[in-house]
């Protein structure tokens, strides 16, 4: 069965319409909060690359939002792209009409009141998300009528939150494929950088080798050592004699 909802419209008869924005709206927000969060600490990995490059490493972060822009992204955006539309004049007046009819309280004429926060309200060129979230916040949390700048306030308040999603939503794909960049080229660098030091290693232990240091009393990695000794034979070095195989002296 359809949802179909009864309330009195801007010209104060009776009118039967569907919902016509998100459903259900509040899922939707909920789902738009938890991806704001995961985008902010995306975009902080992202700055930590961008200024620690070779000492910060991949994130448990990164691979979420890779698997989240795989997954579930297009759906979400496609969810957002149905609140973050501008509100049509009818759509204003179905979320105000059910407002008004919740207002068991109110003592105003229902249909001027109606028509004056119609006008407002469309002259603000909500979202459509942004006026059924405002809506719903006031009927919930008012048992009297509001002011018209109460609810002109709670739509700007609403959609803020929108604005904030729909930024995130179009920088998110923008944001994974530079982190993924900014994590090869510090891969990248970080070899380059373990390739350099295993070198300046290298010269050291090849210094200490031809000055004939003893080298079996510190803690020295033995596979390099032996790595050095068969690079300095096959280059012509000779191992000087160990002290119990020189000759004694006559």
């Amino acid at each position: 069965m359809k949802n179909v909802i009864i309330f009195p419209n801007i010209e104060g008869t009776v009118a039967e319409r569907e919902p016509p924005g998100p459903q259900p709206p509040e899922r939707l927000e909920r789902d738009l909060a938890e991806f704001r969060r995961l985008a902010g600490r995306l975009e902080f990995w992202e700055d930590q690359l961008r200024k620690w490059p070779y000492r910060t490493s991949d994130s448990e972060v990164v691979q979420i939002a890779r698997d989240f822009h795989t997954g579930k992204f297009e759906r979400l955006k496609i969810r957002a792209d149905s609140a973050l539309r501008p509100a049509t004049s009818g759509e204003i007046a179905y979320y105000l009409g059910i407002m008004i009819a919740c207002m068991a309280g109110r003592k105003v004429d229902s249909e001027t009141y109606a028509v004056a926060a119609h006008e407002d309200v469309c002259a603000a060129s909500p979202t459509v998300g942004a006026v059924e979230a405002a809506c719903r916040k006031i009927r919930r949390s008012s048992t009297f009528l509001p002011d018209v700048a109460t609810i002109l306030a709670a739509v700007s308040e609403a959609e803020c939150a929108y604005a904030a999603s729909a930024r995130a939503l179009r920088a998110f794909p923008g944001i994974v494929a530079g982190i993924d960049d900014l994590i090869a080229k510090a891969a990248v660098r970080r070899a380059e950088i373990e390739a350099e030091q295993m070198r300046e290693r290298k010269v050291a232990y090849r210094g200490l080798v031809e000055r004939g240091a003893d080298l079996s009393k510190r803690p020295f990695d033995k596979e390099l050592l032996a790595e050095v000794r068969a690079e300095m034979i096959a280059e012509g070095w000779t191992p000087a004699p160990a002290d119990d195989a020189k000759p004694d002296p006559a």
